[in-house]
């Protein structure tokens, strides 16, 4: 017989045509420097607060309140647990062609990173529907699916907000683009230009012209990557390392740990001597989300 919890395993859910949608749980501060946003991404804190740094600007979001972020956007990232050890956090990722279809409707204008505040109860419920729609695509047909994400960029557009492409897509932006398709490919310059329709001297030239490398990216992709994975699933560390393209769980964590400053285990909060597991994150359907409590 299985075991109780093996129906509430944390994923990340991903649906074609439609986005993709997890939670987050952290249990001690974590600053994540230089963190790229690969796909438009609204993101709502539960508990503890996030903060985003860049050279211009930071937003700081508490409990309840929720951030929508453009594609291609860079940032330094901090999130705190609050008073119980928990940081916690529900992501909503869209289809960036929807978004640009929806975009040119709109016609609107709109920084590439725009702070909410606290969300209208409609929103929330919008928000728990679109999620729905991606994790359970047996009961929702594609369409409606599609439709239910389109609300929520509605309710964005209600707000003066697109997550439409506003800067023109870099050279290097196309390049992660190939990688995160598949990750664990042994990748090489020979298998990018193939894939741009371009010679490997003039794939080094456009990504050195914007002060970027193959090698560089790829590494920046998977631990992204990896870095989601270990938020927001309970997959064990060598299983991600093996996603990502490493067949070495130490030489993973020895990158991962280059890249982030910490152990890929940090992010769980796993400590020796620390029994503790981090609490599941509650569903989007409750009244504790239809109702924050912003901390004081």
């Amino acid at each position: 017989m299985p075991h109780a919890d093996a129906d509430v395993r944390r994923v990340i859910h991903t649906r074609a045509g439609v986005g993709a949608t997890a939670g987050i749980i952290q249990r001690e501060a974590l600053r994540f420097s230089r963190l790229t946003f690969d796909q438009p991404t609204l993101i709502v804190v539960r508990h503890g607060e996030k903060t985003f740094s860049s050279a211009k600007e930071n937003w700081l979001l508490k409990s309840g309140e929720a951030v929508a972020i453009g594609k291609g956007q860079r940032f330094d990232i901090t999130n705190r647990p609050d008073a119980n050890r928990s940081y916690q956090a529900n992501w909503l990722v869209f289809e960036p062609d929807m978004v640009q279809a929806f975009g040119h409707i709109a016609a609107m204008a709109s920084r590439p990173v725009r702070s909410l505040g606290r969300l209208e109860a409609g929103f929330v419920e919008a928000f728990a529907r679109a999620s729905e729609a991606i994790r359970n695509p047996a009961a929702v047909p594609l369409e409606i699916a599609r439709h239910r994400m389109e609300e929520i960029l509605l309710w964005l557009k209600r707000r003066g907000v697109s997550l439409a492409d506003v800067p023109p897509r870099t050279f290097s932006q196309r390049v992660r683009e190939i990688f995160m398709a598949t990750l664990d490919e042994t990748w090489t310059a020979a298998i990018v230009a193939r894939h741009l329709h371009m010679s490997e001297a003039t794939l080094r030239r456009h990504l050195a012209a914007e002060g970027s490398s193959l090698s560089s990216l790829l590494a920046d992709v998977r631990m992204s990557h990896a870095l989601s994975l270990l938020q927001s699933t309970d997959q064990p560390v060598g299983n991600i390392a093996r996603n990502v393209g490493y067949e070495s769980a130490s030489s993973f964590a020895s990158r991962f740990r280059q890249r982030f400053g910490f152990a890929p285990t940090a992010v769980r909060g796993h400590r020796r001597g620390d029994p503790c597991s981090p609490p599941p994150i509650p569903s989007l359907f409750t009244d504790d989300f239809t109702q924050p409590k912003v901390l004081r």
